[in-house]
């Protein structure tokens, strides 16, 4: 994995008056190689991780404007990113210095700093270090774990999900009837955006917040539907439809390669369509009939599992190599109306229905799953998008339809600290 430790500076009065610096965070990254994004004094900062040792330890920052700043710094609130994680958060200690005293605040995590050295004038400036000394926690060891975050505007469930967890698109689905309501996610709440040109729940896509796909679903009638969309960061327009209308299908893959499989025709189906940009062909079907599926992955490597075959939920896990589908390793429960991400190395297997719905969670190793930590909630007919180590799983329903977004972290390596000044 990549080894870093990031630092998010938030200034306040100092932005207000330092030419560059905004009021809005900052991240900068301690990294092994310097030069991290010019705010640095790569001289006279240290990198938190020994790439030499692979551990993590020691680091001091320097910023070329905070250290020149001819505002006052008359206060510090400092958070380890540990506070958006479920796990024990290490000791940190951090150290001020006016350019030659170190005044050492222990457990000071989450709380205002009003006093300590470094606020002196000197010729005109107020000099500010920070020093972060990482307590054993540190480690990139730890479970992941589901943690609530941002709620969508509207209840939903049904819809369609993709991107990332720091850019995801949710569309459609049902929210108080079928609808046509798209959402951006930007990593920490959702934005209404332009709706698409139809209002359909079970409908599939795929793709990112700058380019994606959604294809079939029900309409209000609920008749399949054949209708695809092509979203271009900000709005919708109807493409090239599906061979034959296709409800509670699922797919994967970009605006370039796509895939559609499974499904209801008005009977469950195995069939496979393959978008190539333009339009859609039918290729190799499934091994088994199917319908309230998932699937994660590209037009050349995709994984499939779980669904319902017309009555009967199923464990079934196939692998698509880019030609055709064959079974591997089945799922620990058999459950339908699941969502999914990830590739055929590593997947998760997210919430479904069993009868009623659940909150289980299994990961794929590339050879077999596994349950793992459980949804805050008890869901299904969530949509979901990104990897086994940072997904999102958004809406659903538990009995009645939620607007909740979930998101998927690691809880035991800390990701860095944010400083708020003044």
């Amino acid at each position: 994995m990549t080894r870093f430790m990031g630092v998010t500076i938030e200034a306040g009065g100092v932005g207000s008056l330092t030419p560059g610096l905004e009021s809005n965070a900052i991240t900068e990254l301690y990294t092994a190689k310097a030069g991290a994004n010019g705010l640095i004094d790569t001289t006279n900062s240290t990198a938190l991780y020994d790439p030499a040792g692979d551990t993590y330890g020691q680091g001091v920052v320097q910023t070329k404007r905070l250290y020149d700043s001819a505002t006052a710094i008359t206060s510090l609130l400092i958070n380890d990113l540990s506070t958006l994680f479920v796990g024990t958060r290490g000791t940190v200690d951090i150290s001020f210095d006016d350019g030659g005293t170190w005044s050492t605040a222990t457990n000071t995590i989450g709380t205002s700093i009003t006093s300590f050295t470094g606020t002196s004038s000197d010729a005109g400036t107020y000099k500010l270090k920070l020093k972060f000394n990482l307590g054993a926690s540190y480690a990139e060891t730890g479970s992941y774990v589901w943690v609530t975050t941002g709620s969508l505007n509207v209840v939903k469930s049904s819809g369609m999900g993709c991107g990332t967890t720091s850019d995801a698109l949710c569309s459609g689905g049902v929210s108080g009837g079928y609808s046509n309501i798209t959402e951006i996610w930007a990593g920490s709440s959702w934005v209404t955006t332009t709706a698409a040109t139809s209002a359909r729940e079970l409908l599939v896509g795929c793709g990112t917040t700058s380019a994606a796909l959604s294809f079939g679903g029900f309409t209000a009638l609920n008749i399949e539907m054949n209708t695809t969309e092509k979203w271009d960061g900000s709005s919708w327009a109807t493409t090239t439809v599906l061979t034959v209308g296709t409800a509670v299908s699922a797919g994967c893959g970009t605006t370039s390669a796509a895939l559609c499989i499974g499904g209801t025709t008005g009977v469950a189906v195995n069939k496979t369509e393959k978008w190539d940009g333009s339009s859609w062909v039918t290729t190799t079907v499934l091994t088994q009939v199917k319908w309230a599926l998932a699937v994660c992955g590209t037009t050349l490597d995709a994984l499939c599992f779980g669904g319902d075959t017309d009555g009967a939920r199923v464990t079934t896990t196939e692998i698509w190599a880019g030609s055709s589908w064959v079974t591997t390793t089945s799922l620990i429960v058999a459950k339908s109306y699941l969502t999914g991400c990830g590739t055929t190395a590593a997947a998760l297997c997210i919430g479904g229905n069993t009868g009623a719905a659940i909150d289980t969670t299994e990961i794929w190793s590339g050879t077999a799953w596994t349950t793992t930590t459980v949804l805050t909630e008890a869901k299904n007919s969530q949509a979901g998008c990104g990897t086994t180590s940072a997904a999102l799983c958004i809406g659903g329903h538990t009995g009645a339809v939620v607007d909740t977004t979930e998101r998927w972290l690691n809880s035991g390596l800390q990701k860095g600290f944010s400083v708020k000044i003044n």
